[in-house]
């Protein structure tokens, strides 16, 4: 069946009828049509820049010819449209110049308005600076806001966020601040590729050998410590397991260098999973308690994924299996419900448990 469409003459009349408003109330319509489906007060208020009672008059005129209406809303009144059409032939009545510089002037409006708030706006400001042609702030919010689909679990979200923000860095001089930028962006996506393609998918190799020649033009410790740490897990659930036992050499030497605790702490840890599948149970069983003892059992809250995996319940679920294998069952029911317990504690997904 072919894709059924809106009749051409439905738009026409819609647009007949926006002709025939007052030269300033259609163009505060094409106004709203670029702000959005919904528009608080306030916001019309500092994008249009009109006086108030005049800019209320506009507004109550385009209510009355049904174009928009009024919600209740909470601290201020809120209006939208009455049918997405009606905003879409608004907008595209505008010239392309113009409906640029008003996602421009809307985006400004909003870090003014919600300046205390900016998180929870970040998704309209990446879509208004996008469209403004503002490629760095653009980026800027794609990059919060694929941060903030991640932490919801919405991978797929993120991909098409984080994926929006590479495209448009694209566009910009190769620099270091490029460079930069690309890295951040990188080790955002890859916790989101892993859990939508795999932890051995070309593409989440693709995004951490990306990440790691970024890192050699200047990364930070922990964007390298990341992006090591990706790769090796990358090697390790393809049963790679002497190049990763490798990348968890350099995961160590960088994490001594930095002299930190997390980092040290994890990169035991990756060790200990490799030498145990590598058969050298002992090493293996050195190397998670040198791990475990780096976090801190009682305080610890898994507030910062790795991979989306917390460090420490992945430790000790490793340390539990390679006493299991080296004759010690209770040290490893024991360690294995200390796991448990730590992962309740934090709310941790079932997901979030595996070792590699």
């Amino acid at each position: 069946m072919s894709e059924l469409r809106n009749p051409a003459t439905v738009k026409g009349v819609l647009a007949a009828r926006m002709d025939r408003l007052a030269p300033a109330q259609k163009a505060l319509l094409q106004t709203l049509a670029v702000i959005g489906k919904e528009f608080p007060w306030s916001l019309v208020r500092q994008v249009a820049g009109q006086p108030e009672d005049h800019l209320r008059h506009l507004l109550a005129g385009l209510q009355a010819s049904d174009f928009i209406y009024e919600q209740p809303a909470i601290p201020e009144i809120e209006y939208a449209f009455k049918h997405a059409l009606t905003q879409e032939v608004a907008g595209q009545a505008m010239l392309a110049e113009q409906r640029s510089a008003l996602h421009e002037r809307t985006a400004r409006a909003i870090e003014m308005l919600f300046r205390r708030q900016l998180k929870d706006h970040c998704s309209e400001l990446a879509h208004h600076y996008s469209l403004s042609g503002n490629i760095a702030k653009a980026v800027e919010y794609l990059h919060c806001t694929g941060r903030q689909a991640l932490e919801r679990s919405a991978h797929p979200e993120a991909i098409q966020h984080l994926g929006a923000a590479l495209e448009l860095l694209k566009r910009t001089p190769d620099t270091h601040e490029r460079a930069r930028q690309e890295l951040a962006l990188r080790i955002t996506l890859a916790p989101a590729l892993l859990a939508t393609k795999g932890y051995a998918s070309p593409e989440v190799e693709a995004t951490y050998t990306r990440a790691l020649a970024l890192c050699e033009q200047g990364g930070e410790t922990r964007q390298f410590f990341l992006a090591k740490l990706g790769l090796r897990t990358f090697f390790s659930l393809r049963a790679e397991h002497r190049m990763a036992y490798e990348l968890g050499e350099r995961l160590l030497a960088l994490a001594e260098s930095a002299n930190d605790p997390g980092l040290l702490g994890q990169s035991h840890i990756v060790l200990g999973t490799s030498s145990f599948y590598l058969g050298e149970l002992g090493p293996a069983r050195t190397h998670l308690d040198q791990g475990v003892a780096c976090f801190d059992l009682e305080n610890h809250c898994a507030d910062a994924f790795l991979l989306g995996q917390d460090p420490l319940v992945h430790g000790l679920i490793a340390s539990g299996r390679a006493l299991w294998f080296l004759g010690y069952p209770d040290q490893a029911r024991r360690r294995m419900h200390e796991a448990l317990a730590l992962a309740r504690s934090c709310l941790i997904t079932p997901t979030a448990w595996r070792s590699a």
